[in-house]
């Protein structure tokens, strides 16, 4: 059974802001992106969809869910990580703190300020895929760090390579 993950689509922020758990909106270019998703996924069986909670993962899953005529799943698990006090700051903002250059300086094991580190969201992302059925054809609509983490998990990268490695908005991964 495969694992399909697929990263939101782009959000209506600046370029260059940290907004992890903030609530950001879809860009103009949802219709577009959802429309080739969608196709992209056209020929795949699914038996199951899970979203993160956060609005910009949601509102594609939705559109996903309806053209298979399944319903979605939320789980908090999926959430992108949690950057506390930095969300809706630009990255030059978290860098001139002292706390930031910390993070950034060890951003696998430090803690964002009230947020969490990256230590933490592979323990979650590890939580969820270790109740997930395996025997289930499977998407997760999640982000940018959620599919890092899936990386590592699956054992296809490490940590620094996860972390180099560009994930693109409405891109579509599939893993056996």
């Amino acid at each position: 059974m495969s694992l399909y993950l697929v990263r939101h689509t782009p959000v209506a922020l600046p370029k260059g802001i940290c907004y992890g758990w903030l609530d950001a909106p879809l860009s103009e270019e949802f219709p577009r992106y959802a429309q080739q998703i969608v196709a992209g996924l056209r020929e795949v069986q699914l038996d199951a969809i899970y979203s993160s909670p956060s609005s910009r993962c949601v509102a594609l899953a939705e559109e996903i869910a309806r053209t298979k005529g399944l319903t979605i799943r939320q789980d908090e698990r999926l959430r992108e990580l949690n950057f506390g006090a930095w969300e809706g700051l630009s990255w030059q903002e978290v860098y001139d703190q002292e706390a930031g250059r910390a993070w950034f300086a060890d951003y696998w094991h430090a803690k964002t300020t009230g947020g969490e580190s990256h230590d933490d969201l592979l323990a979650r992302v590890a939580d969820f895929e270790a109740e997930r059925d395996k025997g289930r054809q499977t998407l997760l609509v999640t982000h940018a760090g959620v599919i890092r983490a899936y990386r590592i998990l699956l054992g296809t990268l490490s940590p620094s390579e996860a972390m180099a490695q560009e994930v693109n908005f409405g891109e579509i991964y599939q893993y056996e």
